[in-house]
């Protein structure tokens, strides 16, 4: 068992009474029979009447009486005679003991109702400290300097520090001007003052403080204490007026959109008489707003239409959130207006409908077109449906009952389209133009098959084999497009059909067959490419094999000619001229043969090839040519073009050389020109020749083909042949434009390719 230190105390001073009253009595027995002296003693009982009556109060007249008891049975057993002094020390000893009781009594309820005073006051200024640290709002304690020329700061609760970021051991003792140099432009400075002054609380209106260091909206509350010290409550209210700055802005905007919105908003009362009204809903029904304060909903409801739109009412009278329905009302000018209503109770109060918010939209176009077009797909001869906004069918015709066989009336008012076309439930074209879905999300319902339409705005179409229909199916062709109000808002969707199923069935046979005729053109053309290379290996091998004799006879005839010219008669001469000349056109025909039969068994690859350059080339070979004729030949800055350089040569050369050899009575005028066109070189060789008839354009291409005797003009007739060859084995083009006596222009092209790239066909 543990001892604190009063029940020490307390033992102690037990002990020090106990031991006294035992030396007291000992003393009054020994002086009493031994001495016979009463006084001695008598005096010693003072002392354990004094330590009770001052320790325990309340046993101190115990202890007195007890001490006279045993002073009275000494006095009267001894020899000293008991007298009447006696009993009065008895009594003086009670009187002791009453009254030091009674002082250390009263002290010590003193002491302890001080100790509890003092405990309450530390209780209490604790719970003001408790209160202080965790109150919401700052709060600042100043005293005033110089009578309220300036104010320090004494303490600051820990709102306060949160409140204005700041430590209160950095502010206390500070001026409150150098902690917050705008409190003076902030209005609370003067504050300070007048309630330091006045003694008279203070409010400081909400305002915005701002220095170098905080900036923030405030409220403030000033007091002064009994002390002479301020005290301001504040609130950093810089969130809630930022709030209620967007809310107003809010506000604001929604009054603006709901006065400026297209479709009419207003509010009515449980009764249904109006309270609010946009310009929208006064423009829709032609009547003023105190005008229709003074009406109700049923008031400007279409008689026939009342009992529906009262049904309604009465539905969210009993509880639905919001109804939405068709109606029509009059106008003041009498004329009638088609409009869907969406109509809810808002706020609910204690759960009862405050008023009505209700919302019209004027469809009376909309109506219009839609009884167009029921007519319009009612009378249709193709399949066609058309459904709303919601899905739900509003038209089914004859035609599309015929080709689905399901009548109108299995589906108008449902939405069960999809029954129509498929085992499963799942949406049809119309039913994703109806809800405005992205393209990507129709491509992947119906793949590569469904496009945009071609003629209609937001229309798709696609094509579908469908095998629930009829006994073997039938593919369909549809397209669905979007049914749209004045306003470009989608109301619904319409989609056509087509049965293209025979259709399909003539282009699975046109496949086949064109299948079948491309194994023929390939077989055909093998054969054909087995044949030329068999003709081009013949008409080399043949001018080759010709090459030796036509060089002996040659050279036999000049051998005659050199020997025996002019020893023979004059037609002897012409016979060995004509069998030399005619020798030598053979060796130039049969070499022109050659080259023709080269420029696809002898072509190099396509390299780039500086078209310039090998113009340049081509002018030096024909340099005596050019020279005997004074022919002037111009160009344009050529390109480098995917070609083979030796046969672009040639080509440059044959054409170069008709220009010349066909002039006219003026020197030569040639120009070599180039335009470069979108996938294509262009190029051109102009002269001042003689020109061309036009019906010869396409006959001077054709191997052998002249145009002029060999006297007058000399040649094969082979030199164009080979440049159309040479311009087709680049992939390009050759043809001619002239006029006789006009001068000629040859034009060829050869296609822009990247290098690597082939063209040899």
């Amino acid at each position: 068992m543990g001892w604190n230190r009063a029940d020490r105390v307390t033992l102690i001073r037990k002990a020090i009474v106990f031991v006294s009253l035992i030396i007291c009595v000992l003393l009054a027995v020994s002086a009493g029979f031994v001495l016979g002296i009463a006084v001695i003693y008598t005096h010693l009982f003072y002392l354990p009447i004094l330590l009770t009556g001052i320790w325990f109060p309340k046993r101190a007249v115990y202890v007195a009486l007890a001490l006279g008891a045993i002073h009275l049975i000494v006095t009267y057993l001894s020899v000293i005679p008991l007298s009447v002094n006696e009993f009065a020390r008895v009594l003086i000893f009670l009187l002791v003991a009453y009254v030091v009781g009674l002082v250390s009594e009263r002290a010590r309820v003193e002491q302890q109702r001080r100790k509890q005073t003092e405990a309450t006051l530390l209780e209490s200024e604790e719970r003001f400290r408790e209160l202080f640290n965790n109150m919401s709002s700052g709060v600042a304690i100043y005293e005033a300097m110089n009578q309220g020329e300036d104010f320090i700061f004494k303490d600051m609760n820990k709102a306060g520090e949160r409140i204005e970021g700041i430590t209160k051991d950095a502010l206390l003792g500070k001026r409150v001007t150098e902690v917050f140099p705008g409190v003076k432009d902030f209005g609370l400075f003067a504050v300070f003052q007048r309630v330091f002054q006045t003694g008279r609380p203070e409010q400081h209106p909400l305002a915005l403080y701002r220095d170098e260091r905080i900036v923030g909206w405030r409220e403030n509350y000033v007091y002064k204490l009994p002390s002479g010290e301020l005290v301001a409550v504040y609130d950093d209210v810089t969130q809630r007026k930022q709030a209620e700055d967007a809310l107003r802005e809010s506000e604001a905007r929604l009054r603006f959109t709901l006065e400026n919105a297209s479709v009419g908003i207003g509010t009515a009362d449980r009764d249904g008489h109006f309270q609010r009204l946009n310009k929208a809903y006064l423009d829709l029904l032609g009547y003023s707003v105190d005008e229709l304060r003074t009406m109700t909903f049923t008031d400007i409801t279409h008689p026939e239409d009342r009992a529906k739109s009262q049904r309604y009412f009465q539905e969210l009278l009993a509880g639905t959130e919001h109804v939405e329905f068709e109606n029509r009302f009059v106008r003041k000018d009498g004329s009638v207006r088609d409009v869907v209503i969406r109509a809810g109770f808002f706020p609910y109060s204690n759960e009862r409908p405050h008023y009505i918010v209700n919302v019209v939209e004027d469809i009376t176009e909309r109506k219009k077109g839609e009884e167009k077009l029921k007519n319009i797909v009612e009378g249709s001869s193709i399949p066609t449906f058309v459904i709303t906004e919601t899905h739900t069918i509003s038209h089914w015709n004859a035609a599309l009952e015929a080709l689905t066989g399901i009548s109108k009336s299995e589906l108008i008012g449902s939405d069960k389209q999809w029954t129509a076309f498929y085992p499963e439930k799942r949406p049809v074209l119309a039913d994703l133009i109806a809800d405005g879905a992205p393209e990507r999300d129709v491509k992947a319902l119906y793949g590569d098959t469904c496009k945009k339409s071609p003629l209609i705005d937001g229309a798709y179409e696609a094509e579908d084999f469908f095998p629930t229909l009829g006994a073997a199916g039938k593919w369909l062709f549809f397209t669905a497009a979007p049914l749209k109000d004045a306003k470009g808002t989608i109301y619904g969707a319409l989609e056509t059909l087509q049965d293209i199923t025979e259709r399909k069935k003539a282009e699975e046979e046109l496949r086949k067959y064109h299948a079948h005729l491309e194994e023929l053109v390939e077989a055909r053309t093998a054969e054909l490419e087995r044949s030329n290379a068999e003709l081009q290996q013949f008409a080399y091998v043949a001018s080759h094999d010709l090459q030796e004799p036509l060089r002996m006879i040659s050279s036999y005839l000049q051998l005659l000619e050199r020997r025996y010219k002019g020893r023979l008669d004059a037609d002897a001469d012409d016979f060995i001229f004509y069998a030399v000349d005619g020798a030598k056109r053979m060796q130039a025909l049969i070499n022109d043969l050659l080259a023709f039969s080269r420029v696809q068994t002898r072509g190099k690859h396509f390299e780039p090839t500086d078209a310039e350059r090998v113009l340049g080339l081509t002018l030096k070979n024909l340099q005596t040519a050019i020279g005997e004729s004074e022919a002037e030949i111009t160009h344009d800055p050529l390109p480098t073009v995917l070609a083979d350089e030796v046969q672009l040569a040639q080509l440059f050369q044959n054409l170069i050389s008709n220009a010349i050899k066909f002039r006219g009575d003026e020197p030569p005028r040639i120009h070599v020109a180039v335009e470069k066109e979108q996938n294509e070189w262009i190029f051109s060789i102009s002269d001042n020749g003689i020109g061309i008839e036009p019906q010869y354009a396409e006959k001077i291409f054709g191997i052998f083909q002249r145009l002029h005797n060999a006297r007058d003009y000399p040649g094969t007739g082979i030199g164009l042949a080979i440049c159309k060859r040479i311009v087709e084995r680049h992939g390009g083009r050759i043809w001619v434009d002239s006029e006789l006596g006009k001068g000629t222009t040859f034009y060829f092209s050869i296609p822009i390719k990247e290098e690597g790239a082939s063209t040899d066909e």
